[in-house]
């Protein structure tokens, strides 16, 4: 269990991260359903869970290696978290720091958007200063954090790319702004409004990406979520492949010990995965 944790601490070393990530909220009176890609340079992505204990709302997490990019709690809570440009962030002398544990913090104890929001606001948070943080519920509010911004849900849909939609061109010097993924996401969003998951899934089929040049290493799409809230399951997707799908329940998954292992063990095994001591 203490394996697990010391991985959710390290949060901040994922989102902090510039790479390309892709994501999607759709939020209507039949439909809660959040999509996204994971972009990146290390290839060796996990899985892993922690039921609720000890007053803690149980979490479904995915990241690379020994940290965690997106979470999932049983209150329906979803976190994930995107790289963007450096940028100054406010700090205010009467509120207290938080260097990097208000992820955890935040998908342990909180519902809501609104919940997250308040304890957001409780503290400065340098940590934030090249990165975002996109939260979902099962209400259908969404809201990206980014820095001193908050920018919520405003219609059906919200887009999460590596850009600030509150600052647009501070990602020039980047490349990340305009977002080709962020315009393409938005054309085909705007053309209906007939949402299901397979359409999330055809909308992250045409923004992933596939060997991306970095100074780390070639960039793909490892690994692509739908969760849908209001059934709750997860879609996973491994390494840009749509075709081939492993469906999660939470509520099943969350019913047992707590696991930690290579993603790609949930489609060996399917849906039928082995649990490992943390």
């Amino acid at each position: 269990m203490k394996k697990f944790i010391l991985a959710i601490l390290f949060i901040t070393t994922i989102i902090l991260q510039s790479m390309a990530c892709s994501g999607v909220y759709i939020a209507t009176k039949s439909i809660k359903l959040f999509g996204f890609n994971e972009d990146f340079y290390n290839y060796n992505t996990i899985f892993m869970t922690m039921p609720a204990a000890n007053g803690r709302y149980g979490m479904i997490a995915f990241g690379h290696s020994n940290s965690v990019q997106a979470i999932i709690n049983d209150k329906g809570l979803c976190y994930d978290g995107y790289g963007a440009p450096l940028k100054e962030v406010t700090i205010d002398k009467n509120k207290p720091n938080n260097n990097g544990n208000f992820i955890p913090m935040a998908m342990s104890t909180c519902e809501t958007v609104e919940e997250v929001k308040a304890l957001y606001n409780k503290f400065n948070h340098p940590w934030l200063n090249n990165g975002q943080s996109f939260f979902t519920d099962r209400y259908g509010n969404a809201a990206i954090f980014e820095g001193d911004t908050v920018i919520f849900k405003t219609k059906d849909y919200q887009i999460c790319t590596n850009f600030y939609q509150s600052d647009p061109e501070s990602g020039i010097s980047t490349g990340f702004y305009p977002c080709k993924r962020y315009q393409l996401l938005n054309e085909e969003l705007q053309k209906t409004n007939n949402y299901s998951v397979e359409f999330v899934k055809e909308l992250l089929k045409k923004v992933h990406v596939k060997n991306q040049d970095s100074p780390h290493g070639p960039i793909s799409t490892v690994y692509s979520l739908i969760i849908d809230q209001n059934n709750r399951k997860i879609y996973v997707y491994n390494f840009h492949n749509y075709e081939d799908v492993v469906i999660l329940d939470i509520d099943e998954v969350l019913s047992k010990a707590a696991q930690r292992m290579p993603l790609k063990n949930l489609f060996e095994n399917g849906d039928k995965t082995k649990n490992q001591s943390l």
